[in-house]
């Protein structure tokens, strides 16, 4: 099966992923049909610019810029989603948070400078009106755009095969040695952790009026400067394309899956991170996300109280009560024993462990 993609990198990423370094990002049951990168989904549903640009004209950008910024400008990518043939659509709202060039009618998400292009910019630089960004306007402006959008989009893929993909915007990143830094004010117009919430209620009014899918799980992952090789605050850790691929692949097989809590895999490869990246500027790893302790709840309440030496001091014994937990969930899933019930088990599980593991 095939997926669109309308939104940017941090969804294709997703589905694939290649680099010089090793990583290897792509799902068996899903394949990447159209990839409309940065093309605000509100954008996209007003007017084309006056003077339609050629491939000619703009060849000063590369192949990719290039395909997508006529698409932006034309105003086509609607036109072109209602003819593929892919059976889901994988979207993403970060351009929301980016700047967008607006012209008479229209605009278009600022990911290149079109003056660069000296033929075609003078076709149109008196139709220019300067930079904004969509969700620092009212949400009246946007919002019926966007409802309009989906209303196509449901109607064209149907609301069960259309996945909203959460973003989260951080604050800190990973530098190339390791260690948090926090995102310099000055690439604000790319997004910035204060756009959070402003996001987040745009999808939540989409999920809630169009009943689509979603993964959230964007929130539990930092920055990372070596997965892309730049400082962009939804550029995740690797291991968040493995998990949201994982969710996504249960989605489209049917399969039961959580689309906002880590699995365990996720989970220790968080662990053990934290132990790896140095607090430089945060307060720590562990601090500069939601709190891992998204698993199972009445775990994941008794465990939440710990300071970030304690985890590392236990991190084994925290990783085999969850495996305890998965590996008997006709006990720990059963309804009708009481949560404190579980909960002093657990515990007595916990100091059972930490004193066998300080005797060896």
């Amino acid at each position: 099966m095939k997926a669109d993609v309308h939104g940017s990198c941090v969804s294709f990423s997703i589905l694939k992923k290649e680099t010089e370094e090793g990583c290897q990002i792509k799902l068996e049951c899903l394949d990447n049909h159209f990839f409309f990168s940065h093309i605000n989904i509100a954008g996209s549903m007003g007017n084309r610019i006056d003077v339609e640009p050629t491939e000619e004209e703009l060849s000063v950008f590369e192949e990719h810029l290039r395909r997508n910024l006529i698409t932006d400008l034309n105003k086509t990518v609607v036109e072109e989603l209602l003819l593929s043939d892919a059976e889901y659509l994988l979207v993403d709202f970060y351009d929301f948070a980016r700047v967008q060039w607006a012209y008479r009618g229209g605009s278009f998400t600022h990911t290149v400078f079109l003056n660069e292009a000296k033929d075609y910019y003078q076709k149109v630089q008196d139709q220019m009106e300067g930079l904004f960004r969509w969700i620092n306007l009212p949400t009246f402006l946007y919002y019926d755009k966007v409802d309009e959008y989906f209303r196509i989009m449901v109607e064209k893929y149907g609301k069960e095969h259309i996945i909203l993909n959460r973003i989260y915007f951080n604050r800190y990143y990973i530098d190339e040695n390791h260690t948090l830094k926090e995102i310099r004010k000055n690439i604000d117009w790319v997004g910035s952790y204060r756009d959070n919430d402003v996001i987040r209620r745009l999808e939540e009014h989409v999920i809630k009026k169009f009943g689509i899918k979603s993964i959230d799980v964007s929130k539990y992952f930092v920055a990372d400067y070596n997965f892309g090789k730049d400082i962009l605050a939804v550029h995740y850790e690797e291991e968040y394309y493995h998990l949201a691929g994982r969710i996504i692949s249960k989605l489209i097989l049917g399969e039961p899956v959580a689309t906002d809590k880590l699995d365990l895999e996720s989970f220790k490869a968080k662990l053990d991170r934290n132990q790896q990246i140095l607090a430089g500027e945060s307060k720590g790893y562990l601090s500069c996300t939601q709190s891992v302790f998204h698993l199972y709840e009445p775990l994941d309440m008794l465990l939440s109280v710990l300071e970030n030496d304690e985890i590392n001091s236990c991190k084994d014994v925290i990783i085999r009560l969850y495996e305890w937990v998965f590996e008997e969930p006709e006990y720990f899933y059963n309804h009708e024993i009481p949560v404190e019930v579980i909960q002093n088990r657990l515990l007595d599980k916990f100091d059972s462990w930490i004193a066998e593991k300080s005797k060896s």
